[in-house]
């Protein structure tokens, strides 16, 4: 995760002028869990401490917590939903998200540039923040909370929308962790393989995220943060997928009768509650076909990315770069030969390789 800008000061209480950092700001939150009748959560530590529960009637106590710090003692009682630990970070992210995404806060938590920001605390929470205690002021805390208001202040809209310049480009190209039984993904390979080499200029890193819904979205703010890049290249596999193929649309939906690897099974859920019903891929769908089916391999532009975690990403990866001039979208690619019966299409390595390349050549051709 980030850290704050080298000679910059450091803000080590979220209180008095950035009190607007702590969870525990008024700042209600609407229906961040899209859930039946919209509900309104005061804070973001109502929100955050209901999330630890799946118990409808749970959620709603805490909620209705008369302050932050009785929904934080509330949550302590709750009962804890099985992927709480794995998945409590990617929570806290998405509800930062949702409460600094509008303004004022959006401007707030921007103006303050470089500086690094911790939450100092006496309670004895090494995990979100820094406990300055005198048993803990020489042991450096975890401070989860300010990395991650750190990652989010690079990831808001810089309110830019020229296109970026090829010249010296970076592309951030992703892959995913073999998923569902499977021991190989081809994304994360071809990922891992173009890690490193210039094409067209512009320098290609790659990361392999895991297949898991709210973490890879971390994975993916975090690679964002350290690599910078100009355009970023999603890559997922879907079996029964003929050619390498870019996506158009990125829906608003959490659709999927398989769990993702963090065992989390969602149906028919939107990813934002209050976001668009879709967005529309940012590279040039229409000329990365092209240059794929140029170079001998199946292509063509699909309308549907699915609705498990590839789309998942695609959308959390638009809503991320949305006003910015960052470029985003998402490629499918088929399996492996070696994955797959004879008879359901697949497609060797190399030659997936070889249309990523082309797909890249494209993407950062002016």
């Amino acid at each position: 995760m980030p850290s704050q800008t080298p000679g910059s000061k450091v803000i080590d209480r979220f209180e008095g002028p950035y009190a607007f950092l702590s969870n525990f700001y008024p700042c209600p939150l609407v229906n961040p869990f899209a859930e039946a009748g919209a509900p309104v959560y005061p804070t973001l530590e109502h929100a955050f401490q209901a999330a630890k529960t799946n118990d409808p009637i749970e959620r709603a106590q805490v909620r209705s917590a008369p302050t932050p710090g009785a929904a934080k003692r509330m949550g302590r009682r709750v009962t804890l939903r099985a992927d709480w630990e794995s998945s409590r970070v990617g929570v806290m992210r998405a509800l930062l998200w949702a409460k600094f995404r509008a303004e004022p806060l959006l401007s707030m938590l921007r103006a303050t540039g470089g500086a690094g920001l911790i939450e100092g605390n006496s309670w004895h929470d090494q995990i979100w923040g820094q406990c300055y205690c005198d048993t803990h002021a020489d042991i450096p805390g975890q401070n989860l909370l300010g990395q991650l208001l750190m990652e989010l202040r690079v990831r808001l809209p810089a309110r830019e929308s020229s296109m970026p310049s090829t010249t010296s480009a970076t592309v951030l190209i992703t892959g995913f962790d073999p998923f569902s039984g499977a021991e190989r993904n081809p994304s994360g390979e071809i990922a891992v393989a173009l890690d490193g080499e210039t094409v067209a200029g512009a320098m290609i890193r790659g990361v392999v995220l895991p297949t898991a819904y709210d973490a890879c979205v971390v994975a993916l703010g975090m690679a964002m943060t350290q690599v910078r890049p100009d355009f970023v290249l999603l890559l997922g596999m879907l079996e029964g997928r003929r050619g390498i193929v870019p996506e158009r649309v990125a829906l608003n939906l959490d659709a999927a009768s398989i769990a993702d690897n963090d065992g989390n099974l969602r149906a028919d859920q939107s990813i934002w509650s209050d976001g668009p019903v879709a967005y529309f891929s940012r590279l040039p769908v229409q000329a990365i076909a092209a240059a794929i089916s140029a170079a001998g391999l199946p292509s063509g532009v699909s309308l549907s990315a699915g609705s498990f975690v590839c789309n998942h990403l695609f959308y959390e990866a638009m809503e991320m770069t949305e006003a910015t001039a960052v470029r985003a979208g998402l490629i499918h690619v088929p399996a492996l030969p070696d994955m797959v019966p004879a008879e359901v299409p697949s497609m060797p390595l190399e030659e997936m390789i070889r249309g990523i390349r082309a797909a890249l050549e494209a993407i950062l051709t002016p």
